[in-house]
């Protein structure tokens, strides 16, 4: 696409949204610094990026230069695209502190000099809407992989910069999610990170026990650090921190192995198990007629038909009571009566095996049956099978997170002078 080809998209886009200013809300949650455009207009604009015929255009990147140019926005400003709206946060340069070479790394540029009620602001309003356990299990996850996987840490580089990398990888994931605004998001990661320092190092913790099971021996060589007690560096003695528990237990890679394994192993079985049942459960689902399962619609068909086999067989008996009480009867009187009931008889069994016919149209096929009988037998035998893995999980639960709190304890702690102690 040439360049006057996009300036025509930018322009017709930004056309869109500033004849539909009425569907902007430039309060939203009554606070001036908050910006949220409709999800009508959100939809004519996503429709008309949609129209574009260019691989190379990023739609989300598309949109937010045009929303900055039609609201006139700052790049620092940030944009922010939903499923039901698009929101925007003004940030207030006013309320930044400006940071000096002299306080860089020090607690007066704690949040890259950005005000904590626009921190808050923003945590509240959005970020605490956005899940944010899914995302930092994602960040401890990606940080496992860089810095331990692949970059294969020693324990006294992490020592060093762990909360540093931690903080990167926390600014890389909140640019990727909203937008790619560094000023804010610098000082927004520190702020979410403080928040939630334990809960990212318990999923540091999850992630390296995770890699120990797959027979990570990098990693093993990493936790055997804290089974050392003393180390000696550049002529320094060292007290490393213990993989203990508060009561006093201690742990090691040999130790904590076995447990670990065990419940992780079964903590993914019991992942998959239920995976497998809710795609059993959607094919049993589409085998329901209405609110009714086959097994449960077949018998009220068998109920139903065998209630009209009974009736046309009682009508079918009285009718034949009443031939044979015409054929004997004398009385011109009395046959006339007996045929007028006979007629009626003729009818109502007819109207009987007329809706006979009818219901017989609403059998189900007995493959069809059968396959939900199958599925549920299958989904039942899973079910079984959950919670001989759930147990197995609850009898090894209290040994796990004894080993993930001794070893988140450790991964924020960091080696001490042996005079120090």
């Amino acid at each position: 696409m040439t360049e006057v080809d996009e300036n025509k998209y930018i322009d017709d886009i930004v056309e869109l949204i500033e004849k539909n200013e009425s569907l902007i809300n430039f309060s939203h949650h009554g606070k001036e610094d908050q910006i949220a455009i409709q999800k009508s207009l959100r939809d004519q604009i996503f429709d008309l990026v949609a129209s574009i015929e260019d691989e190379k255009i990023d739609a989300k990147d598309l949109i937010r230069l045009c929303v900055r140019k039609a609201l006139e926005l700052e790049e620092s400003d940030i944009v922010i695209i939903k499923q039901d709206f698009i929101f925007i946060k003004i940030f207030d340069h006013s309320k930044k502190r400006v940071i000096s070479e002299s306080d860089e790394g020090t607690i007066a540029s704690r949040f890259n000099g950005i005000d904590e009620e626009e921190l808050l602001s923003f945590y509240e309003e959005y970020f605490l809407q956005e899940n944010p356990k899914a995302f930092f299990v994602r960040s401890a996850r990606l940080f496992v992989e860089k810095y331990f996987v692949d970059r294969q840490l020693d324990n006294n580089l992490y020592e060093k910069y762990v909360f540093a990398y931690v903080q990167a990888i926390i600014i890389e994931q909140l640019e990727e999610i909203y937008d790619h605004n560094r000023e804010f998001f610098k000082g927004f990661a520190g702020y979410a990170f403080r928040k939630h320092f334990k809960e990212v190092f318990a999923n540091i913790a999850d992630a390296i026990l995770s890699e120990i099971v797959i027979g990570n021996k990098y990693m093993t060589e990493f936790l055997k650090y804290y089974s050392l007690d003393i180390v000696i560096i550049n002529g320094e003695k060292y007290k490393v921190p213990p993989l203990e528990t508060p009561e006093g237990l201690k742990w090691n890679v040999v130790s904590l192995h076995s447990v670990v394994k065990v419940y992780i192993n079964t903590l993914q079985n019991i992942k998959s198990i239920q995976k497998e049942m809710e795609s059993i459960e959607e094919d049993l689902d589409a085998l329901y007629i209405g609110e009714i399962s086959p097994v449960e619609y077949n018998d009220i068909y068998l109920k139903e038909k065998k209630k009209l086999n009974d009736m046309i067989e009682i009508y079918q008996k009285k009718l034949n009571r009443s031939y044979d009480a015409y054929e004997v009867e004398g009385s011109k009187e009395k046959r006339e009566r007996i045929k007028l009931d006979i007629d009626k008889l003729k009818r109502s069994i007819e109207i009987l095996r007329d809706k006979k016919t009818k219901l017989s149209a609403k059998a189900l096929k007995k493959e069809l049956i059968n396959t939900f009988i199958e599925l549920d037998k299958e989904y039942q035998g899973f079910e079984r099978e959950l919670k001989r893995e759930q147990k197995i999980l609850a009898q090894n639960k209290d040994a796990y997170m004894s080993i993930k709190s001794a070893l988140t304890k450790v991964l924020v702690s960091k080696k001490k002078r042996l005079d120090e102690v």
